[in-house]
């Protein structure tokens, strides 16, 4: 039981340093609100044409919508269902188009392993034949409402190539001609003029071919080649009144670092550079979020939709002379009006690359209110509040064809730098209420969007965290495993200096002081006292750490199929290797970082306490340790187990523990350990019988109490053997004085092993 008292501890401690710093970095991404500059943020283009925001007229406003994540699938009537009803509201509200941002079908049969997932023809039937019902499929009809989309990674599952047979998405998609037409870029351009002025909706498709199975294709790293097709239609989008951005793959899944296009630009430099508006993304489903913010200091809005089967939701965008709004719905709440404030618009959203300043300019609050899906119901009037305000204004439709409604407002008295509330009432005609609120600024201040955990973990890039935490893990490992030594000298604790530290730590740990230590202290004492262990480590053992670092970077961790059904790759730390093409890969990282900290680290931190025990004097009780298979046994059942359970995580199964280079001689490495240690154990065992055959003295029995100190304060070995051997003589002097060992006590100790039996011990 001490024995695992104490790997508990240690695996704390193994593990705490490498997640402190991975919080840093999440809370680096956090997101600073500020106040835009409204002279400098407009719309590139003249924006005369509506200087007071629209006015009371319904001119420059439209809406579509944005769905992703269908997941349709063969066999599973619940998606298909919940397609159609979204297919029913889209007749009802006739947005000017819709699009759709990945994850079409499921691309994984029933009762098939994710990681085994192949396309399957007849879900993507479904897909065409359900928008032929709804007369969405035929897109060369202008009077007809648009449907546009892109790929998602359920709708790439197994395929190899972008000409493969299996690449349905461009035989059944409503815009195939296009596609094919173009040689099936990765981005295409869909431009739309409307009434308000001319808008650029860029789709981009980030698969890349072959690409490995989940979860591999979680995440992407955009090619050289769809970069440079996308700044160059960035570039043609110069006059646009607004460019749109619509992808699968959220930025935050997305390596951009990598690659650049011919001008030497990142995907991040060319939407900044660019001025992209918004990007509308799907991928993520909810993640217990309404909507995703990538920093409010950068400019970009983006924007994810929930997934229509997971979440039963998408999203209602509105563009009001150029002022973007958008509202969330869920399909089970079309009980209710659905309401969007377009004017003013909520100060979460405010960007310098929307015209703010209309706000400003405007005469009118403008709000969309749809009604037309309601069921033998009707809105019977709308009332705003600004400031929680006891007079109410009653807006007016304007326009019968459009759901505007709209009030006279003057913005000017609310100018100030404070954030104002806006709450729209709308009362239906079975009498029943329903209010919108939001914040808003006149002056172009943001309101801060919050910090909560998911929040966090979107606003970052995922290639760049998991490769910073297995960075931050791979050089504590160097560090406390190869460099201890080294690493206690820049700390000056050397000599007896560290002797006296090392009695104060075995002091606190053995008594109630350790209550009375806060927790710094406690790491710090505990990371330093490892620090000496592994400094005293046979330099024997010490070579076998580096070579094992050596098979965790130079090795492969798994040797597995890849791409279903039967296509292999190799997973290394870094990248992954399939049909000759070298990708890198986040998720390899986090994978790394996993092994590294909850596995790699603790066994080691366990066997080096073992094979230091002679430099450490706790010799014999060390060796009665050592002479419980059990021990081993339970490390090696550790190790074996956590290989197993990562490599399952990763997909890889039963291939990452049984064919992986890397773990096999790792494994073979604890196993010399073993056997290294039993070495070292007979040795010290033979060293203790020649005392013994000398028979027992004062010293003796001195040195055996200093012996059990040692390891009662560090395994915390049983009281009772402890009380057994205080009946011996001069077991009270010994006690006391162990307690407290001076260094000339610790050196006359040491002088009783020969300098042959020492140098037997550390070979």
């Amino acid at each position: 039981m001490a024995f695992f008292k104490t790997f508990l501890r240690d695996y704390f401690t193994c593990t705490i340093l490498p997640l402190f710093f991975i919080i840093i970095v999440l809370l680096g991404s956090i997101s600073i609100p500020r106040k835009l500059d409204t002279d400098t943020a407009d719309v590139p283009y003249d924006p005369s044409a509506y200087p007071n925001g629209g006015g009371e007229s319904a001119k420059g406003l439209f809406w579509f919508f944005h769905v992703s994540d269908t997941h349709l699938q063969e066999g599973a009537t619940e998606p298909t269902k919940r397609f159609e009803d979204l297919l029913n509201l889209v007749q009802a509200l006739k947005p000017s188009f819709v699009f759709h941002t990945g994850d079409v079908t499921h691309g994984c049969p029933n009762q098939t392993p994710i990681s085994l997932c192949y396309q399957n023809e007849n879900d993507w039937k479904i897909y065409e034949q359900t928008l032929k019902n709804y007369n969405l499929y035929n897109n060369s009809n202008a009077k007809n409402i648009q449907w546009y989309d892109v790929k998602g990674n359920h709708d790439s599952f197994s395929v190899e190539d972008i000409d493969s047979a299996n690449n349905y998405y461009f035989n059944y998609s409503p815009n195939n001609a296009k596609l094919n037409a173009n040689g099936r870029r990765s981005v295409m351009s869909y431009p739309v003029t409307v009434e308000g002025g001319d808008y650029n909706f860029l789709t981009l498709d980030f698969n890349s071919y072959p690409k490995a199975s989940y979860p591999f294709e979680a995440f992407v790293t955009p090619s050289s080649q769809t970069l440079n097709e996308l700044e160059a239609e960035l570039i043609a989008s110069a006059n646009y009144n607004h460019t749109f951005l619509f992808t699968h793959h959220p930025l935050a899944f997305t390596f951009s670092g990598s690659s650049t296009s011919e001008t030497k630009k990142t995907l991040f430099d060319l939407l900044r550079e660019y001025r992209v508006t918004a990007s509308f993304v799907g991928h993520y489903h909810t993640f217990g979020l309404s909507s995703i913010l990538l920093g409010q200091s950068s400019g970009l809005l983006e924007l994810g939709s929930p997934s229509l089967r997971y979440n039963s939701g998408f999203q209602i965008v509105a563009l009001d002379n150029d002022l973007l709004s958008f509202a969330q719905v869920k399909l089970g709440d079309l009980d209710e009006p659905i309401v969007i404030i377009t004017n003013p618009t909520d100060a979460k959203y405010l960007t310098d690359r929307q015209p703010i300043k209309r706000i400003s300019r405007s005469q009118y609050i403008r709000v969309v209110v749809f009604e037309d899906h309601l069921l033998n119901n009707y809105v019977k009037n709308v009332t705003v509040t600004i400031n929680d305000s006891k007079s109410k204004k009653y807006l007016k439709r304007v326009d019968q064809s459009k759901p505007l409604w709209t009030a006279e407002w003057e913005p000017s008295k609310y100018s100030g730098d404070s954030l104002n509330n806006i709450m729209v009432e709308v009362k239906t005609s079975n009498g029943k209420k329903y209010t919108k609120a939001q914040t808003f600024s006149v002056v172009g201040k943001q309101k801060y969007i919050g910090t909560n955990w998911q929040q966090i973990i979107q606003r970052n890039s995922y290639f760049q965290l998991y490769f910073f935490a297995f960075l931050v893990s791979f050089l504590f490992f160097v560090i406390i495993m190869l460099l201890g030594s080294k690493f206690l000298r820049w700390f000056k604790y050397g000599g007896a200096r560290f002797k006296q530290f090392s009695r104060d730590f075995k002091h606190h740990m053995g008594s109630n002081h350790l209550k009375q230590m806060n927790f710094l202290q406690i790491i710090k004492y505990h990371y330093v006292y490892n620090f000496w262990k592994y400094s005293k480590m046979p330099r024997a053992t010490t070579i076998l750490f580096s070579i094992s670092s050596l098979f965790l970077l130079c090795l492969p961790m798994s040797i597995a199929p890849m791409v279903a059904p039967n296509q292999w790759g190799v997973g290394m730390l870094f990248l992954v290797r399939i049909s000759g093409k070298v990708q890198f890969e986040a998720i390899t990282f986090l994978y790394a970082t996993i092994f590294l900290c909850f596995i790699y680290f603790p066994i080691l931190n366990v066997i080096s306490k073992i094979v230091a025990a002679p430099a450490n004097k706790g010799v014999k009780a060390r060796g009665r340790l050592l002479a419980k298979p059990s021990t081993w046994f339970a490390l090696f059942a550790f190790f074996t187990a956590g290989s197993y359970l990562v490599s399952h995580l990763m997909n890889y199964k039963v291939y990452g523990a049984l064919l992986s280079p890397s773990l096999i001689w790792n494994g073979l490495f604890l196993f010399l350990l073993f056997i290294r240690t039993l070495i070292i154990d007979f040795k010290v065992i033979t060293v203790v019988n020649r005392k013994l055959e000398r028979g027992p003295s004062d010293d003796d029995f001195e040195d055996a109490d200093v012996l059990l100190d040692n390891v009662e304060n560090i395994y915390g070995q049983d009281s009772e053997e402890r009380s057994n051997l205080d009946n011996t003589p001069k077991s009270s002097q010994s006690e006391n004085e162990s307690e407290n060992l001076s260094e000339d006590d610790e050196k006359e100790l040491s002088d009783d092993l020969s300098e042959d039996d020492e140098e037997g011990l550390l070979d």
